[in-house]
């Protein structure tokens, strides 16, 4: 018996590795990439990036920087968040995600993650990146998105702060943590969107909040009934087709499927309709008529 139970358990893993994709998957295929980064803070001065595959050639997608957690980064950055990385990919974005600064950075702790993050953007602008098979196919003339979870998130905020310096369009924070981040929404001038959970400890509602409140941007909060801090961290982590919408209506301008997902609470797959949210809400989208 308890060999036949084992075999019925490792038979069903085989059978969810082959065919059990999450829904939010997209229609490229992805594969994963290591880089040194050599302007980052060491150690793992590198990034992850997730990008797409089996695309006609001469396609080009959009940038995204992310910054992980404390004690995400290195081999833990892929691992973490699978779900998001592969996502994003598979829908037609290029993610560079942060390996480095796994308890802080070593110059200046969480208060200079955020400048990894912007360093990513100026690496994947550099000659030597314009040329390489991968980061030479994104198309710079989209600007830039940034996202990052708990600390990242942080990072994220601030980083969207200084948006016009870097060409940023957009950016995402998963459940952000917000100690000392009063009032920072209020600088934050590019669409920004918030999602977190009711289970969420440490980075609720109302951290994201200070990110959210006081933004004049297009805004979008989402505060998932159930979800814990480590929603982001999961295989197949619910954001991750809200986060490539997202992006697609600010960096790309889509009106139509993306626009809809994100948007259009008729449709049943849509963020507000699909999870049980005890706030989900979206604010100043008269911007999106001068995308």
């Amino acid at each position: 018996m308890k060999f036949q139970v084992t075999s019925l358990v490792i038979l069903g893993v085989l059978v969810c590795l082959s065919s059990c994709e999450p829904p939010q998957l997209g229609p490229y295929s992805y594969e994963y990439r290591d880089y040194p980064v050599d302007s980052l803070q060491a150690p793992f001065a590198e990034v992850v990036v997730a990008y797409p595959t089996n695309a006609p050639a001469n396609t080009t997608f959009p940038f995204i920087s992310f910054a992980h957690g404390a004690f995400g980064g290195g081999f833990k950055t892929r691992l973490g968040h699978l779900g998001i990385l592969k996502s994003l990919a598979s829908h037609g974005f290029i993610v560079a995600a942060l390996k480095n600064c796994q308890v802080g950075c070593r110059d200046g702790g969480w208060d200079t993650y955020y400048e990894e993050q912007l360093k990513v953007i100026v690496w994947a602008q550099s000659p030597e990146m314009r040329n390489d098979d991968v980061i030479g196919k994104v198309s710079h003339a989209l600007g830039y998105g940034i996202a990052g979870h708990s600390m990242g998130g942080q990072a994220t905020g601030r980083s969207a702060v200084r948006a016009a310096t870097y060409n940023i369009k957009a950016a995402i924070v998963l459940h952000p943590f917000a100690a000392i981040m009063e009032n920072l929404g209020r600088d934050i001038h590019i669409p920004i969107a918030g999602f977190t959970g009711t289970e969420d400890g440490c980075c609720g509602e109302d951290a994201t909040r200070k990110y959210y409140d006081d933004s004049p941007a297009p805004k979008t909060l989402a505060n998932m009934v159930g979800a814990r801090h480590t929603e982001p961290n999961l295989p197949n982590s619910e954001w991750g087709v809200y986060m490539a919408a997202f992006f697609k209506v600010w960096m790309q301008g889509d009106q139509g499927q993306y626009y809809d997902l994100m948007y259009n609470a008729a449709n049943p797959d849509s963020l507000c309709s699909y999870h049980d949210m005890a706030t989900c809400e979206h604010q100043n989208l008269k911007a999106l008529s001068s995308n």
